[in-house]
């Protein structure tokens, strides 16, 4: 009974070391790869060793943060594309007032003209 605790405390202290010690764990799984492919015992054919939930968790905040800076840029992209696009509306607003006060006045003048020239016409 004891031999068995201390054996389960052994391979406890074992996977606590292989995650703090990521590249010590490669080691060994490539050395027991080594070994079993001595002995003709690995299937070449198995699947990769598979993530820990820690390296898939660093993966996925890693990917966020590019993500969220990706978000960053299109936002600040956005938000100068939106500002420049309501200046420029404003300032053809502006044209836009200006050429109609322009064509108001040409308008009036051509009605004067033509009231002139019945006036005119009428003598």
């Amino acid at each position: 009974m004891e031999t068995d605790a201390q054996q389960m405390f052994d391979r406890l202290d074992i996977l606590i070391s292989l995650r703090e010690y990521p590249e010590a764990r490669k080691i060994l799984i490539n050395k027991g790869r080594e070994l079993l492919r001595k002995d003709n015992l690995l299937d070449e054919n198995a699947p990769e060793e598979q993530k820990s939930a820690e390296e898939m968790t660093e993966e996925l905040q890693s990917s966020v943060r590019i993500l969220q800076i990706r978000v960053a840029r299109l936002l600040a992209e956005h938000t100068n594309t939106e500002t420049k696009l309501r200046e420029r509306i404003s300032y053809l607003e502006s044209k836009l007032r200006k050429y109609a006060v322009l064509a108001k006045e040409k308008e009036a003048q051509l009605e004067d003209e033509n009231s002139n020239q019945f006036e005119d016409e009428g003598n």
